[in-house]
């Protein structure tokens, strides 16, 4: 597989595809190096092989520092697009009412152009005694219950399947709505497995989703439900969805094709699932995302469904109520994984994918620390202070927790790690091949090799 080459035409052809199309099937890659059992300078040859790259360790040191056009190149291409926050809950009669006629159909039309971010939760309240986390909804447990599948939808997919699997339970009410047999109804039509969702939303998972979304959904300070943001303003409920078009996205610049029915695009393309582990100090995994994981997001983002998990063989400590972590390159480590954890948190996915890849290949200037986040942010128009924010505070330990949750289920030996589908990825093997053997029909740059 060829370098890191990220070439301006290339990505600006990823940035487009990774935001206009990501839904497919899957991969996993769990990038961590455990020293004890693959040390660098011991099995330099593993990666020689691997890689098929002949330098030695020092040159590879070198290899590593991105070329300066990295960073200026992450922007090109990128399509402007409207925040929308809403806020709602899951069997409220005006909440479902406005995601059938507003929301839904908005999604529908201009999903391409959009950053959304839901939050299923609305005037409910947590209870916390003993460690146990219970909730008082509005429309009584059966809402509760249904604002964690939609909570637990958007943990369990790929964000933009997420947002239609959820807006196919608020438009089921014919058949109940927001439970089990509605989320196994759209499950089928969306190609999506509902066991993991139910079982998310039954579980201890499930209650601390949903207790996230009430703190945010208590920042926000709504009045009512449901309750609207378009860039950062509250929308006039009274106006019209056609006002709402007409008055706030006259703002993009790119006009490109829009959807026309974004469920039928979800089934008729074939996506590969990635799920990514790693450690971002580790040596390996840093190789690895620049000759393989970053090349592979260029040629193929339009086809992939990325999941990545900033964490690999760390530890996680809890005492008295406090979150610390014990990193295998030291504190550094944990506080570069936190600030991964929290761009994928705090901007819209594909953005933040290439806004971590950005963080991987400056090691000429640190790499992902806060002079580096800002470098990259920067030049890709991203505002690196609430991801710093984030990565100092107590969200960026709840999310690094999780990744390490996610990343202990996934049972890796080594690191990096990939299952592509959920296999696991040998090392040994060419990565491109690998996720090109995995689609049932190959997208067209798996013919350009």
């Amino acid at each position: 597989m060829q370098g890191l080459s990220l070439q301006m035409s290339g990505l600006a052809k990823t940035w487009e595809g990774l935001q206009s199309r990501l839904q497919m099937s899957s991969i996993v890659v769990v990038c961590t190096l455990r020293d004890a059992v693959w040390t660098w300078e011991n099995n330099f040859h593993r990666l020689k092989r691997l890689s098929g790259v002949n330098e030695k360790p020092p040159h590879f040191l070198q290899r590593i520092k991105a070329p300066p056009a990295i960073i200026k190149v992450l922007d090109l291409g990128y399509k402007e697009k409207v925040r929308i926050d809403l806020y709602y809950e899951a069997l409220c009669p005006a909440s479902i009412e406005y995601d059938h006629k507003r929301f839904g159909p908005l999604v529908q039309i201009l999903g391409d152009y959009l950053d959304v971010h839901t939050y299923p939760y609305g005037f409910a309240q947590t209870k916390e005694e003993k460690g146990n986390i219970s909730f008082v909804c509005q429309h009584g447990p059966r809402e509760c219950y249904g604002n964690k599948l939609h909570a637990c939808a958007l943990d369990k997919l790929e964000h933009s399947k997420a947002i239609l699997f959820n807006i196919c339970l608020m438009n089921r009410t014919d058949v109940g709505g927001s439970d089990d047999k509605t989320a196994d109804e759209c499950g089928k039509n969306m190609n999506v497995d509902s066991k993991p969702i139910k079982l998310c939303a039954k579980g201890k998972k499930g209650s601390e989703l949903l207790k996230y979304y009430g703190e945010e959904t208590k920042k926000a300070k709504i009045e009512y439900v449901p309750y609207t943001f378009i860039n950062g303003k509250q929308f006039n409920y009274g106006l019209d969805y056609r006002d709402f078009k007409e008055n706030y996205v006259s703002s993009i610049k790119r006009s490109n094709t829009l959807m026309s029915t974004l469920i039928k695009d979800l089934k008729n393309k074939e996506k590969v699932r990635i799920d990514f582990f790693y450690e971002v100090l580790c040596p390996g995994c840093i190789y690895f995302d620049r000759k393989r994981f970053g090349p592979l997001v260029q040629s193929l983002g339009d086809y992939l469904d990325i999941h990545t998990y900033p964490y690999g063989f760390a530890q996680t400590k809890e005492e008295k109520g406090n979150i610390s972590f014990v990193c295998q390159h030291g504190p550094p480590e944990c506080y570069g994984n936190k600030l991964h954890a929290c761009a994928l948190d705090k901007l819209e996915h594909s953005k933040a994918l290439l806004f971590n890849i950005c963080l991987m290949n400056r090691t000429n200037v640190g790499g992902s620390d806060d002079k580096t986040a800002d470098e990259c942010g920067k030049n890709m128009n991203v505002d690196s202070k609430p991801i710093k924010l984030c990565a100092k505070g107590s969200r960026g330990s709840e999310l690094l927790k999780y990744y390490g949750e996610e990343t202990k289920k996934a049972e890796i030996d080594y690191v990096p790690y990939t299952f592509i589908n959920g296999k696991e990825f040998d090392l040994d093997n060419d990565l491109k091949k690998s996720v090109c053997n995995a689609f049932k029909k190959p997208p067209p740059p798996c013919q350009d090799d």
